[in-house]
């Protein structure tokens, strides 16, 4: 019976297995047919009842896109063909980086067999110039001669005469052209030196900038530049219109070696009357003390001077002779006037008279032919001096140098103060080719200019009459005193005219005007109001008549002036001169003319 049992159920285990797998492929067949399989694509969604629409409509999209004449939706690059590398790298530059550059070349460079080029362009440092130093400013006067305002145009514009007169301040300043040329050699690791070719060595000076303000109710005015001299050598104007190319810069640098350089950095004031001849005379390096005497040169150009004027002197005295003559041989003049009855006397008297003018002619044309000799030998001495200071070869510029201008504008009465820049040649000018687009800026400009000065102390312009309170006395303490005797001050008064100037000293009461009438017959504006005395010594006290503004002086002081030393010894010199019969024109234009310096403490001036 057990093994029955267990057949009948392996029997029926079999049916049931299959029985599971036929129920198992039912519900699969149902699934894959009763259900609808879907996609989700974006915001659509995808059936396999939708499938082939969607496929049909996106083919349509597709066909115009695919036309041999639309343009492709994206940039297909083809890919390097083999051997392609191989061949850039095969041509190219195995030159090192940076790279090296060859720029056009610098027609302007004056290139000796022995110098090389730069072929590497390279980044310069910018030269820093040091400013001009201890600017110093004094006033003179002058008489210009006629000769000067008929050759120079434009004179006439800033003078009025005759007579010429002008007063005009000089600026003064050091600068150091060895500062200049090492501000030139200046490098660092990353910028170099400008090559020394570039300025050969030295720093030319194109012009000196002076520029001015005026004290006016306390306040300094806005900083304005002084105009150059009319007739003086200068650059300035073809500087600024940018009328001097790279050629030219070096012909001027040439003319300024070869001794143009001291019209631009010293130049001379006019020729004026009565003047030293000396251009050294008033050199600036001399007004602490005293006016430079002067050279062997200037002496004898001084003899010179008036030898040329007993010449002429001479040549109107042949001149005289020989009319006096011609009016005897004619029968006129006086000569024969003493004539009378009987005629003989009247000839006989003629030739007597014609015999003492040919014998004072002879004389006279002996001592014309030796004045000549010697003035032959003067001017051989003078050409001596001047061929032993001349140099061959060109002169450039070193050390500490004197500069300075002239202010011809300065209004008598203003206040001033004055500060300087120098322009000196540009080295990086006609060389731009040799620099990096972002240095070319520094070759534009001809001239390169240096660090601006400190300012000048303040300088009043004086009127071309002075005066100096040099003595007090007060009342009771004069030689006769009386009841009247209210005290009295000397006063020393000066007044320059015609190139001379005029001294004289007179005494004022205290109440009264202190000097003379002026060119427009009004009496000076300062009366004496008092004198007194303290510890330092008598004061003097004085009141504008106009203002009611008081000054005071101590006569002491003012009698100690350099200005009122400076006019006593313009003075003296005029008188010495006279009594040589000095000539009007000198030879060499002076930088200022013996009218003198007034400084900036002038004790007073008369309006």
């Amino acid at each position: 019976m057990k093994n029955n049992s267990v057949k009948l159920w392996e029997e029926y285990i079999e049916y049931a297995v299959l029985a599971i797998a036929i129920l198992v492929l039912a519900w699969f067949a149902w699934g894959a047919f009763g259900t609808s399989i879907e996609v989700k694509v974006g915001k659509r969604v995808v059936t396999t009842t939708s499938v082939d629409a969607d496929l049909i409509e996106a083919a349509k999209e597709i066909a115009p896109k695919q036309s041999d004449s639309a343009p492709s939706p994206m940039e297909i690059i083809a890919p390097d063909p083999l051997g392609v590398t191989f061949t850039t790298r095969a041509l190219a530059s195995v030159s090192p980086k940076p790279k090296v550059l060859f720029p056009a070349l610098d027609m302007s460079a004056n290139v000796d067999k022995d110098q090389g080029i730069l072929a590497e362009l390279v980044m310069y440092a910018t030269p820093v110039i040091p400013s001009p130093n201890d600017v110093r400013a004094r006033q003179w006067f002058g008489t210009i001669l006629d000769s000067e305002i008929d050759s120079i145009d434009d004179l006439l514009d800033i003078v009025e005469g005759p007579p010429y007169d002008s007063s005009w301040i000089q600026v003064d300043a050091t600068f150091d052209i060895d500062a200049t040329i090492e501000a030139f050699k200046v490098s660092s690791d990353d910028l170099h030196a400008v090559p020394d070719r570039w300025y050969d060595g030295g720093a030319d000076i194109f012009d000196i900038q002076i520029q001015r303000q005026r004290l006016q109710a306390g306040i300094w005015s806005e900083p304005e530049t002084i105009e150059l001299l009319p007739g003086h050598l200068q650059y300035r104007d073809r500087v600024q219109e940018k009328a001097i190319d790279s050629s030219e810069k070096e012909n001027i640098i040439h003319d300024l070696r070869g001794g143009l350089q001291a019209e631009i950095t010293r130049p001379a004031y006019y020729l004026c009357k009565n003047n030293m001849p000396s251009e050294d005379d008033l050199d600036p390096e001399t007004w602490d003390d005293s006016i430079k005497e002067m050279t062997e040169k200037d002496r004898l150009q001084k003899k010179l001077q008036i030898h040329m004027k007993k010449i002429s002197k001479q040549q109107k005295l042949i001149e005289t002779i020989q009319k006096r003559m011609d009016d005897l041989d004619s029968g006129g003049g006086p000569a024969m006037g003493g004539g009378g009855p009987m005629g003989g006397g009247g000839n006989s008297s003629g030739n007597s008279k014609r015999d003492r003018l040919q014998k004072q002619l002879g004389s006279a044309n002996e001592k014309l032919v030796a004045l000549f000799e010697k003035k032959d030998l003067l001017e051989e001495e003078i050409d001596a001096i001047g061929a032993s200071d001349e140099t061959e070869e060109q002169v450039v510029l070193t050390g500490e140098i004197r500069v300075w201008g002239h202010d011809m504008t300065a209004e008598a009465g203003g206040t001033y103060r004055y500060r300087m820049l120098v322009q000196l040649g540009n080295p990086f000018f006609g060389h731009k080719p040799s620099l990096f687009p972002e240095q070319k800026g520094l070759a534009e400009k001809v001239t390169i200019a240096s660090l601006q000065s400190e300012w000048s102390t303040k300088i009043e312009v004086q009127n071309p009459m002075q005066w100096f309170i040099v003595n007090a006395r007060n009342s009771g303490q004069s030689m006769n005193p009386d009841a009247l005797d209210s005290g009295f001050v000397t006063v020393e008064y000066f007044e320059f005219s015609d190139g001379l100037w005029v001294q004289d000293t007179f005494i004022v009461q205290v109440g009264q005007r202190v000097g003379k009438l002026d060119d427009a017959g009004e009496p000076a504006d300062w009366f004496v109001l008092d004198i007194l005395e303290d510890a330092v010594g008598d004061l003097v006290i004085l009141q504008h008549i106009e203002t009611g503004d008081l000054m005071t002086m101590y006569p002491s002081k003012e009698s100690q002036k350099t200005e009122l030393h400076l006019l006593r010894q313009q003075v003296r010199e005029q008188l010495d001169s006279s009594q040589e019969d000095t000539p009007d024109d000198p030879i060499e234009p002076p930088t200022g003319g013996p009218g003198g310096p007034i400084g900036s403490g002038g004790g007073g001036s008369m309006l």
